[in-house]
């Protein structure tokens, strides 16, 4: 069962079909109206802020899911937080549990490392670095002991092979550093738009 993701930030409560919604979901083929109110309903609370919002589409079926990810998204900048008690009850005789161990946790584990990658991207991504650099020395000093005993380099085909992994790993940190100076920019923007806002209602 394949599927896309399409991540993007909307209004909250404030969805339509047209930009930047409409051109990112259109050549899926779905319901345009049954995703926007859907959206709206789940971001209606946020009126007036930008909410990320993460859409899972089946390419067979064109059947969706939408996550908003605003418990991170609040905490991230530092929102007031209020929790309601819930009261849970006995499930209806007769009536099975929807969820699925092995692919409801595959979605979970799949969810945190992508608010992980999303929130800290420098450090996610030094983490890969540095996985891979570890990974190459393993093989690097053998080869390199060989060769001060030798002379000569035995395994070249392992150090081309180290060789393209520290350049991946390179590239990779690199990618952090990208992603972690475009969310920082990201984060000033939206407080200066919640500055703005704030003035605003004050006149």
């Amino acid at each position: 069962m394949a599927k896309d993701t399409v991540e993007i930030l909307i209004e909250g409560g404030s969805a339509t079909p047209g930009p930047p919604l409409g051109p990112a979901l259109g050549p899926f083929g779905i319901n345009m109206m049954q995703v926007v109110e859907e959206i709206n309903n789940k971001s209606a609370d946020f009126a007036g802020m930008k909410v990320p919002v993460k859409v899972s589409i089946d390419r067979d079926t064109k059947e969706f899911e939408i996550e908003t990810e605003m418990t991170i998204f609040a905490l991230n900048h530092n929102f007031l937080i209020k929790e309601l008690p819930i009261e849970y009850k006995d499930r209806m005789e007769g009536s099975e549990s929807k969820l699925n161990t092995f692919s409801d946790g595959y979605k979970v584990i799949s969810l945190l490392f992508g608010l992980f990658r999303d929130v800290k991207p420098l450090f996610f991504f030094s983490l890969i670095t540095l996985v891979l650099l570890i990974i190459a020395s393993m093989y690097f000093f053998p080869v390199l002991i060989g060769f001060f005993r030798t002379g000569f380099v035995e395994k070249v085909p392992t150090l081309i092979t180290v060789g393209v992994v520290v350049i991946v790993a390179v590239i990779i940190f690199f990618t952090g550093v990208v992603l972690h100076v475009i969310r920082k920019q990201h984060d000033e923007n939206f407080e200066h738009y919640l500055t703005m806002i704030t003035q605003n209602k004050k006149d």
